[in-house]
């Protein structure tokens, strides 16, 4: 058969498949076409074809031609696939190295098709792949990378301990500002050097900021994490980083986090990075990790706006004139950790802020007092009992919190008016810039501000008082009621004249025996509270899921 009758045939094939979708049909060339058999047995193809598979342009062998020999076991699926479905694709990876793109569609004949050499375009997508992935200075993944990884290594943490290092290099800056940005870069990568030498198949190590890194160590406890990182501490003392003549002793601040196939990766992460930030500012040292009965609990807080797991109890306030009255109620809140065990605030607040859902937690709270009180409302012929429900400092320097729980308060404003949100003193006086604006906007739509958390008179309390709280709380069981500290009982004195003048209430707080609640209504406080005059109780279940009806004592 001559070469042109071979040829011919192919030419109204490659007319078709330029008439077929864009996605079947490849957008550049060279394309050589062919058509084979159901079997997989080349009829026809054109010299295109055979050029870039090294072919005679006749078909002429001792045994029959078949895509499968001539480009692997890929062709041969494809064929199938197209078969069985009209069309399919593939990469076939040839002996020399390059990469043909195969396409096939059924035809009356068997199977017609075309490929293309796409070896350049192939590495070219590696290499953007790669780049797109990882960091160009030390290699190591950037956050994007890390983000793709993370959550098939949260996955695996259902089966073997995994742990989660945050890292951040601590007097890098003033390298870069003396030295210059080559130095900086010469320390990054030594110090990602180091850190790739410790570590272990299946681990793997990301930049994810300037000075900032994480390293994720599969099959590692809590205490084979903490010593990880005093290893690599040990490392970085040993051996000073050099750039030319210079020398340069570095060490780094790590946080630390088990991981839970509960979290997500951008959770995850957040905790980790907050864990450093808490190592770095000297509030605790790493490796004292969340417990995995508590995390379970919490993480399950992430996408369920129920909040499972938590419980809220109240405990009275009364005035202190003849008989008590109860003029309020405190919500206290609890935590149904995975072992069963209910746990206070200060158990598991630290560890909801270091995965960032300390605000969460108290537009939940809120949500339901809300409803509490309107429900209650409805059912009493009085409105003025009051609701306080404490304020984490987290939430009061949180912009989205603030514009959710304003909405909240716009919505319902004769319910809003009975709600009192209570504030640390200490952490409003440390910054009172953006709390105080919050404070200010929810008085404006009725809800007042409760001053708590402290034992003592501080100096700095008449500035305070100008942001005209409802009430102030002060905690009286250290208060020696036997007048061995005048200074103490004139401070407060002068403080509750303060108050009553500016028609600010106070509350004495922790009333624990007779004595010291007849000190507290002599001394002149509107309103006491402690387990004297009742324990808490759990929440009416007037609103959806609020607490499961168990007692636990006050924080």
């Amino acid at each position: 058969m001559p070469e042109r009758s071979i040829c011919r045939p192919i030419v109204a094939e490659r007319r078709h498949a330029a008439r077929d979708t864009p996605g079947e049909n490849p957008p550049v060339g060279p394309i050589g076409m062919f058509v084979a058999t159901g079997a997989g047995h080349l009829s026809r193809f054109d010299p295109v074809f055979a050029r870039l598979l090294a072919l005679h342009t006749r078909p002429v062998s001792p045994r029959p031609l078949t895509l499968g020999r001539l480009m692997g076991a890929a062709a041969t699926q494809a064929l199938d696939q197209a078969r069985h479905g009209a069309f399919a694709s593939a990469d076939c990876a040839l002996p020399d190295g390059r990469t043909m793109l195969l396409r096939v569609r059924r035809s009356v004949e068997g199977t017609r098709g075309w490929v293309e050499d796409v070896s350049a375009l192939r590495r070219t997508e590696t290499g953007l792949r790669f780049a797109a992935l990882h960091d160009p200075l030390t290699g190591l993944m950037n956050r994007r990378g890390l983000q793709r990884h993370l959550a098939d290594v949260i996955a695996r943490s259902a089966v073997c301990p995994v742990s989660l290092v945050f890292m951040d290099l601590d007097g890098f800056k003033p390298i870069n500002d003396v030295f210059g940005h080559a130095a900086g870069d010469s320390v990054l990568r030594q110090f990602s050097t180091r850190m790739r030498e410790l570590l272990k198949p299946g681990d793997f190590a990301a930049r994810v900021g300037g000075d900032e890194f994480v390293v994720a160590l599969s099959d590692r406890s809590q205490l084979e994490a903490d010593a990880w990182i005093r290893l690599l501490e040990q490392r970085m003392s040993a051996t000073p980083f050099r750039h030319f003549a210079h020398e340069f002793a570095l060490q780094f601040s790590a946080g630390c986090l088990a991981l839970d196939p509960t979290l997500s990766p951008d959770a995850a992460l957040e905790a980790a990075d907050r864990d450093c930030a808490r190592v770095k500012s000297g509030e605790h040292t790493p490796g004292k990790l969340i417990e995995p009965s508590l995390l379970s609990a919490l993480a399950g807080l992430h996408h369920e706006a129920e909040c499972p797991g938590l419980e809220l109890l109240e405990q009275g306030v009364h005035g202190s004139q003849a008989g008590r009255p109860r003029v309020g109620a405190e919500w206290l809140l609890r935590l149904r950790d995975g072992s069963g065990r209910l746990r206070r605030p200060s158990e598991f607040l630290p560890a909801a802020r270091q995965l960032g859902l300390a605000a969460h937690i108290d537009l939940w709270v809120m949500r339901r007092a809300l409803e509490w009180i309107t429900r209650a409302r409805s059912a009493a012929s009085s409105n003025a009992m009051f609701v306080v429900m404490k304020l984490n400092a987290e939430s009061l320097h949180d912009r989205r919190f603030q514009r959710q729980a304003l909405r909240l308060l716009k919505a319902q404003p004769s319910t809003a008016a009975a709600l009192r949100i209570e504030v640390n003193a200490r952490h409003l006086a440390r910054g009172p810039g953006a709390a105080a604006e919050f404070i200010e906007r929810a008085r404006a739509m009725g809800t007042r501000a409760v001053l708590g958390g402290l034992a003592q008179v501080p100096v700095w309390m008449p500035q305070l008082l100008a942001l005209r709280p409802a009430s102030i709380k002060l905690d009286v069981s250290l208060v020696d009621i036997d007048r061995e500290q005048p200074t103490t009982h004139q401070s407060i004195r002068l403080l509750l004249d303060h108050c009553r003048a500016l028609g600010i209430e106070a509350c004495a707080t922790r009333i624990e025996s007779t004595r010291a609640l007849e000190w507290a209504c002599r001394v002149g406080f509107d309103q006491v509270q402690g387990f004297l005059l009742g324990k808490p109780d759990a929440v009416v279940r007037a609103t959806q899921r609020v607490g499961s009806g168990s007692a636990a004592s006050a924080s």
